[in-house]
C-alpha cells in the first residue's frame, strides 16, 4: 500500500511476528498482521514503536509490555503486544517472577528514574589466577556451539550451530569468553544496531561448575566498555523471568527493570517470560 511499510520478522520457531520500523497508519497495517498471524499460526504479535505511535497501538487493542530506553538513537522504544492465541497471554506464576525482580532491586540498592539507572565507579571483577577474559574468534566456534548445546535444551536462536555463530560474528555480533587453562567456561555477546546506537546483551552462559564466581558480571562490564568505546548509548537485555541469577547480575550493575514480555520465546523447557533490563551509557 502507498505510504505504508514495516519490517516484519516472521519467527516460526517462537511462533511470533515482530514488527519494526513501521510507517503509515497502524490501523491499516493491523488487519494484515492479524490475517498473517492466523495464516501462519502465530501466537503473538510484538510491535516496537516510538512514543508518537503509542496511542495508535492502544486504539487497536494492543497492550504495553515494556520499554527500552534510548533504543531509537536516543528515543525510547515502547513494546506492545497482542495475542491471537489467547492461552499465550497467560503468564505462569507471575507473582513469583515479581518477587524475583523485587528482590533483585532490593539487593542492588540502586534508584530508578525514567527507566535509567547507573552505578558509579563500577570496575570489572578481578578474575582469579588462571582465568582469561578475551574476545572470541572463529577458532572458538566449535567449543562455543558445544557449550550452548549442553547449556540450553531450547533457545530462541540456534546457538548450537557453528554456521549460525559464524554468521553472527560476521554481522555485527561480538562475543566475549572467559577461559580457564585454555577451556571456555563462560561467554556472552552483544547484538549491535549501529545506526540506532543500541545493543542487546545476550547469550550469557556459564558452565555449572563455574557458576557463582561473577563471570557473567565480568563479561557484561567488558561488553559495556567495548560498546562505550564504539559510541553506543542504549544497552538492554531480555532475561529469563524465572531465573534469579541472571536478573540479579544485571540489576546489580545498574540496569533498570522496564517490563516483562509474556511467553515471548522458547527457552529451556518451552515458552518463557522475559524481563527487560536497560541501561544508558554516558
Amino acid at each position: 500500500m502507498p505510504g505504508l511499510s514495516a519490517d516484519l520478522v516472521i519467527d516460526y520457531y517462537n511462533r511470533r511476528i515482530k514488527v519494526m520500523n513501521f510507517r503509515g497508519p497502524f490501523e491499516v497495517l493491523n488487519p494484515f498482521l492479524k490475517e498473517l498471524a492466523d495464516l501462519e499460526k502465530m501466537g503473538k504479535i510484538i510491535v516496537y514503536t516510538p512514543s508518537r505511535e503509542v496511542h495508535a497501538l492502544e486504539a487497536c487493542g494492543y497492550e504495553k509490555e515494556g520499554m527500552i530506553t534510548g533504543y531509537f538513537a536516543g528515543e525510547d522504544c515502547h513494546i506492545f503486544s497482542t495475542f491471537p492465541e489467547k492461552s499465550r497471554k497467560e503468564s505462569p506464576f507471575p507473582k513469583k517472577k515479581d518477587r524475583i525482580v523485587e528482590e533483585c532491586l532490593k539487593k542492588s540498592g540502586s534508584r530508578e528514574k525514567n527507566g535509567e539507572r547507573r552505578v558509579m565507579n563500577t570496575k570489572i571483577n578481578t578474575l582469579p589466577e588462571g582465568y582469561v577474559l578475551r574476545p572470541a574468534d572463529e577458532a572458538d566456534v566449535p567449543a562455543m556451539a558445544a557449550l550452548y548445546s549442553r547449556g540450553f535444551q531450547l533457545y530462541p536462536s540456534p546457538l548450537h550451530k557453528e554456521s549460525y555463530l559464524l554468521e553472527a560474528m560476521g554481522s555485527g555480533v561480538f562475543y566475549l569468553v572467559i577461559e580457564k587453562r585454555g577451556k571456555i567456561v563462560s561467554l556472552a555477546s552483544a547484538e549491535t544496531e549501529p545506526s540506532m546506537k543500541n545493543a542487546e546483551l545476550t547469550d550469557c552462559l556459564t558452565i555449572p561448575e563455574e557458576r557463582g564466581k561473577g563471570h557473567i558480571k565480568s563479561l557484561i562490564l567488558s561488553l559495556e566498555n567495548e560498546l562505550a568505546a564504539r559510541n553506543f548509548k542504549s544497552l538492554y537485555t531480555l532475561c529469563r523471568a524465572p531465573s534469579p541469577g541472571i536478573n540479579g547480575a544485571f540489576s546489580s550493575l545498574g540496569y533498570a527493570y522496564t517490563g516483562r514480555l509474556v511467553n515471548n520465546c522458547k527457552i529451556m523447557e518451552g515458552f518463557e517470560d522475559m524481563n527487560i533490563w536497560c541501561k544508558l551509557l554516558r
